[in-house]
């Protein structure tokens, strides 16, 4: 191919699926002639460190092996290493993550033989990136994302799905078990929300901001959003109730769910998020913690495999 590639292998994805499978993974890479190199990540630090030593070490080209957290780890040792420009990085994945929520925006096979396909076809295209300036009750913290953030249930959901088993993380079922724990605990906050263009004060519920358009294993929550069009789509849901909210979970999977009365649908390029108490958030199924945020988008940040 003339490329030569790093792998960023999360063995503890999909369950530890990524871990378990890498050995058949790399015989099929071999097999496609792909000039490669690997790593396995021990932690989330341990996973940024190891991007940012590739790229002093001269890679351009990276394939997270795992699922939407590996990839989104992928991205931040990325944009957290200042020396090189991100647009001269090409990015992949061969998805054998918990939800999988990435592909499902760009058409990327959910199959490692097709990613692996896609590899060898080295067809890509530029995709934005999202930057969460992150203020929590004792810290502020700078990270980046792929896909989607939340903040509010969204985020309490991440949250509890940190705690279920590795027996039972596994697709949506770990999702339902979060969404359904997560309803009885989380309380509406009233919420500031404003752009240059918009502003919202409200009793909310969840904010989603995407940059993709799936999350929580397949919930449609930013139905129209586009990876490369330079602006997040924002799914507001204002106060509603338990009872509510079950009802219309096979909405929030197919993407009716933002007709609802209760949903505001808004459009920007950056956004502050401002309440009293803080709020729980994500980016890409990664907790953050609690706290307010500014997020703002990249245009065009990197380039990306796609099919």
């Amino acid at each position: 191919m003339g490329l030569k590639w790093f792998f960023l292998i999360n063995p503890e994805a999909g369950g530890k699926r990524a871990g378990k499978s890498w050995p058949k993974l790399s015989v099929l890479l071999a097999e496609k002639s792909i000039d490669f190199e690997s790593a396995f990540s021990l932690s989330a630090s341990h996973a940024i460190e190891l991007v940012g030593s590739a790229i002093d070490n001269g890679y351009r080209n990276f394939i997270a092996v795992g699922g939407d957290g590996t990839m989104n780890l992928l991205v931040n040792g990325i944009f957290r290493h200042a020396t090189v420009d991100q647009q001269e990085i090409t990015i992949g994945i061969i998805p054998v993550g918990t939800g999988n929520d990435w592909i499902r925006s760009t058409g990327i096979p959910v199959s490692a033989i097709g990613a692996i396909e896609l590899i060898c076809r080295a067809k890509t295209g530029f995709h934005d990136i999202g930057k969460i300036t992150f203020t929590g009750a004792q810290n502020q913290k700078v990270c980046y994302f792929i896909n989607m953030a939340g903040f509010g249930f969204q985020g309490l959901i991440a949250s509890r799905i940190e705690g279920v088993s590795a027996s039972v993380k596994k697709g949506a079922f770990a999702f339902v078990l979060g969404i359904f724990d997560a309803l009885f605990r989380y309380k509406t906050t009233q919420v500031y929300i404003s752009s240059s263009d918009w502003k919202v004060k409200d009793m909310i519920y969840n904010i989603s901001i995407g940059n993709g358009r799936y999350c929580g294993g397949g919930m449609k929550m930013t139905p129209e959003a586009k990876i490369d069009d330079g602006l997040f789509d924002i799914t507001l849901i204002k106060k509603i109730s338990k009872s509510e909210v079950l009802l219309n979970l096979p909405g929030l999977f197919n993407g009716s769910f933002v007709k609802n009365k209760k949903v505001i649908r808004q459009r920007a390029k950056k956004i502050m998020i401002e309440s009293n108490p803080l709020l729980p958030a994500e980016c890409d199924g990664e907790v953050l913690g609690y706290g307010n945020g500014e997020i703002e988008i990249i245009k065009g940040a990197i380039r990306v495999i796609i099919p």
